[in-house]
């Protein structure tokens, strides 16, 4: 799983949950940058991402280095922030300081989703691919709040705040059978 490069709303300080926040020039970069080294470390045999236009550029710059046609699938954008779309990351935070960690996995800005809501609505579309593909190195490009959703799902760290994923950077999903294993570093150190 790869999170989009910079958007205009990272470089912002602020979230969104519109499709339409495209990539800066400096995410164009990264992403090529992640494209070459998934060419480089792995082989990859499909090409996924959100439909939100910042995941759609980050796909289209892989899809370049790797040689794959990328396939939108739903299911995967962004967590929604409800009232707090647009706003400074800084808000969120102030919201969010106090709450225990049961209280904030299920957090919900009014008419926004909770990261449990954005793991329920994820984890059936990575599982399914992951079924569809088995023995194959897929890419997915999503979401910093889908990635954390999913990461705390799989490797079972709700008793945790998520650690955030960097822009154009990621994780792997491997499954032996129908048992997840612990989510590792997609381009290791």
């Amino acid at each position: 799983m790869v999170r989009h490069a910079e958007s205009t709303a990272n470089l912002a300080s602020r979230y969104t949950w519109h499709d339409h926040e495209p990539l800066t020039a400096l995410g164009h970069r990264q992403a090529r940058d992640a494209g070459r080294l998934l060419a480089e470390q792995y082989e990859p045999s499909h090409l996924y991402c959100s439909r939100f236009r910042r995941a759609r550029q980050t796909a289209d710059e892989i899809a370049a280095e790797v040689g794959l046609p990328v396939v939108e699938i739903d299911g995967i954008e962004e967590r929604c922030f409800g009232e707090l779309r647009g706003k400074p990351w800084e808000v969120y935070r102030t919201v969010v300081a106090d709450l225990d960690i049961e209280e904030f996995w299920h957090h919900r800005a009014p008419g926004g989703e909770s990261l449990v809501d954005v793991a329920s609505r994820a984890a059936p579309v990575v599982a399914g691919l992951a079924d569809r593909h088995r023995e194959q190195q897929v890419i997915v490009v999503s979401h910093g709040g889908v990635m954390a959703a999913l990461r705390a799902w799989i490797g079972g760290t709700w008793r945790n705040r998520p650690t955030p994923t960097r822009n154009a950077d990621g994780f792997r999903l491997d499954r032996n059978g129908s048992e997840w294993m612990p989510p590792s570093p997609l381009f290791p150190i």
